[in-house]
């Protein structure tokens, strides 16, 4: 029966190695999946940090805004505030 099929050791040996390389390939692409999971994330932590800075730009302006609205205020005074927020 496996004569008349033509079933030989090179069809059972291709056969082999054809799932040999599904394999490796079920594995490459489980390998290019956890890559993007990680890009996705990298992404996600770039666009949240980029958010807190905006944020943080704003809160500055507005504390400088507050301190120039009370009027001049001494040199020395002004400076550390604003070496105190640019850090």
């Amino acid at each position: 029966m496996l004569k008349t099929a033509k079933v030989d050791q090179n069809l059972l040996d291709n056969l082999g190695k054809g799932l040999n390389n599904l394999a490796t390939s079920a594995q490459q692409m489980n390998n290019l999946s956890n890559a993007a999971v990680a890009t996705n994330e990298y992404a996600k932590n770039v666009q949240s940090a980029s958010s807190a800075l905006a944020e943080m730009n704003k809160s500055y302006g507005t504390a400088m805004k507050a301190v120039t609205a009370h009027g001049p205020t001494h040199p020395k005074t002004r400076a550390s505030i604003t070496h105190r927020f640019k850090r």
